[in-house]
C-alpha cells in the first residue's frame, strides 16, 4: 500500500513542477535565439567598420557589407545602420567627409528589433521585441 502512495505522490509532484520546467526551457530557447541574433548584429557591425576603414569604399559599400554579414534570418533596415565619427552620428548615407580621413576613427553601430516567439517571456519583459545593438570601431587607413 505504501508503494502505491509514493507513486501517486511522485505523479502529483511531477504535475506541479512540469509547467515550471517547461516555461524555463522555452525561456532559455528564446534567450538563446536572442543571443544568436546579437552575435550576428555584432558581426555585421564589425564587417561594416572594416569596410568603412578602407578609403576606397563608399557609403553604399558600408551599407551592403553590414546587410550581407548576418545570417539570412536577420534583416537589417537602412535606418538601423549608423556610422559615427568625431562629428557625431549620421545615417550611413551622407557620412561627413571629416569621417573619411586617414587616421580618424570610424564607428559603425547596428540596431535590430528582435521579436520574441514565446508569449510567456514577452509578458515577463512587458514587450514582445528586444532592441539589440552592436557596434565596432576602426581607424581609417
Amino acid at each position: 500500500m505504501r508503494n502505491l502512495r509514493q507513486r501517486g505522490q511522485a505523479l502529483v509532484e511531477l504535475a506541479l513542477i512540469l509547467p515550471v520546467v517547461a516555461m524555463l526551457v522555452v525561456a532559455a530557447t528564446d534567450l538563446g535565439r536572442a543571443y544568436y541574433a546579437y552575435v550576428g548584429i555584432v558581426g555585421a557591425a564589425e564587417q561594416g567598420a572594416r569596410v568603412a576603414a578602407d578609403l576606397r569604399n563608399d557609403d553604399t559599400a558600408i551599407n551592403t557589407a553590414v546587410k550581407n554579414e548576418p545570417d539570412g534570418n536577420l534583416t537589417i533596415a537602412d535606418g538601423d545602420i549608423l556610422v559615427s565619427c568625431p562629428g557625431g552620428l549620421s545615417p550611413v548615407y551622407g557620412i561627413p567627409a571629416s569621417c573619411r580621413q586617414r587616421g580618424m576613427p570610424v564607428q559603425v553601430a547596428v540596431r535590430y528589433n528582435f521579436r520574441l516567439v514565446t508569449p510567456f517571456v514577452a509578458r515577463l519583459l512587458g514587450n514582445d521585441t528586444i532592441v539589440l545593438q552592436g557596434s565596432a570601431a576602426r581607424v581609417v587607413e
